[in-house]
């Protein structure tokens, strides 16, 4: 069979699995029929009808348009459900990510309402350019806001500190960066959003600046301040800054729902790059090992050497080579192999840290129960096996007995 043939085929099979819709404002119909089937209890219907939709392959736009009309907790319940409701709800929520990102990231839009929330003639027009920030904008507010959080004018500092609060759980992660920027008013000043935000996500960066003793006295005293606003939670009591980007490198692993917060999210991480705030977007199931790896990194760089770090950093690399292979088929081809061109030297430079971290990497992912990202371990292990005789510790003879057949 030619692949002209076999494009035939595979249109006529779609066509009969999922009728295509006339037009744009068919799909909205039946996007709007679907909503209101799911609302009322009838959940086989109301997935037909999304399917449909889907089928006529919306634009960015359009899906977003969409999600945009109806209530996102719908969204919440069909990603709870599992099965055909999450996996349709996933599709919506991808095609829109690039008009929701590109919309969120307008950078001419940001800096007229940041003007507005700063210099607004009163507190009307500040208060709304606030509120617009908070619901268009978000995160990507907080890079126009640096400037007024390290000026000399009280009122611009005051006023940004303000916005940036407003802005909740958003401002948090870029917030957190803005902490690594050198400027002493930019560090006081993030400190005193975070004090108010109460995000323990926060916390080893604000302990490491607290810890610094090349640092400046006050940015450490409101740190301390902060860190005391937010309160450490029970099972979260880090003894010092190392050991807080640790145990937060583990939640962001096990994609600990108090730590990955929005199921709509961009997908974004924030760094601090040659001077200013960077960030760059990834794929939904790789996040949180993004996110774990960054915080291993920060362990690391605070504590040289560290085994925990460099164990967590290897079971990072592991975990995501599992979760390209086993979801890679979901995403365009193109970014699966750039992740994959990027894992390969992730993982090779995993598999270079000597058998005490494999053998740890391995260990700490058959305690977890991640038997997939266990076997990478335990591959690589036996792959730079020193030809010594396992023990009885050591992951091999302890992968014998696990439950798992693989």
């Amino acid at each position: 069979m030619t692949g002209a043939m076999r494009a035939v085929l595979l249109a006529g099979l779609l066509a009969l699995c999922f009728p295509m819709v006339a037009s744009a404002q068919d799909a909205n119909a039946l996007f709007d029929e679907g909503v209101d089937l799911w609302q009322r209890g009838h959940t086989e219907e109301a997935l037909a009808k999304f399917k449909e939709v889907l089928a006529n392959n919306p634009s960015s736009e359009d899906a977003y348009q969409m999600l945009e009309r109806a209530e996102y907790r719908l969204f919440l319940k069909m990603l709870v459900a599992g099965g055909d409701a999450k996996q349709v709800a996933e599709r919506f929520l991808d095609l829109s990510r690039p008009a929701r990102t590109e919309k969120r990231q307008d950078e001419a839009a940001i800096q007229a309402l940041v003007k507005d929330a700063i210099h607004g003639a009163d507190f009307g027009v500040r208060r709304k350019a606030n509120l617009m920030l908070q619901a268009e904008h978000g995160e990507y507010t907080v890079p126009a806001l640096l400037p007024y959080l390290g000026s000399n004018d009280i009122e611009e500092r005051t006023n940004a500190v303000i916005t940036a609060t407003v802005l909740g759980s958003d401002a948090v992660l870029p917030m957190v960066e803005a902490l690594s920027s050198g400027n002493v008013e930019v560090v006081r000043n993030a400190c005193a959003v975070l004090a108010r935000l109460k995000d323990w996500r926060a916390i080893p960066a604000l302990m490491a600046v607290s810890e610094n003793v090349d640092g400046d006295e006050l940015a450490s005293k409101m740190a301390n301040d902060a860190i005391a606003a937010i309160g450490l939670d029970k099972g979260f009591e880090p003894a010092n800054a190392v050991d807080a980007y640790l145990q937060l490198a583990k939640k962001y692993y096990s994609n600990d729902p108090g730590v990955i917060l929005n199921f709509d999210a961009d997908w974004t991480i924030w760094t601090w790059k040659d001077g200013n705030l960077a960030s760059r977007q990834v794929q939904r199931f790789l996040y949180g090992f993004e996110l774990a790896e960054d915080a291993a990194y920060k362990a690391l760089a605070l504590s040289p050497g560290n085994m925990d770090a460099r164990i967590q950093l290897a079971l990072v690399a592991f975990g995501q080579k599992a979760a390209v292979d086993g979801f890679g088929a979901s995403v365009s081809g193109e970014t699966v192999d750039a992740v994959k061109a990027k894992l390969a030297g992730v993982t090779a430079l995993a598999a270079s840290q000597g058998i005490a971290v494999l053998d740890g990497a391995a260990m700490r992912a058959l305690s977890w129960g991640d038997t997939g990202i266990a076997r990478e371990a335990l591959y690589a292990l036996a792959k730079a096996w020193d030809g010594s005789i396992p023990t009885e510790e050591c992951a091999l003879v302890q992968g014998l007995r696990g439950d798992d057949k693989g």
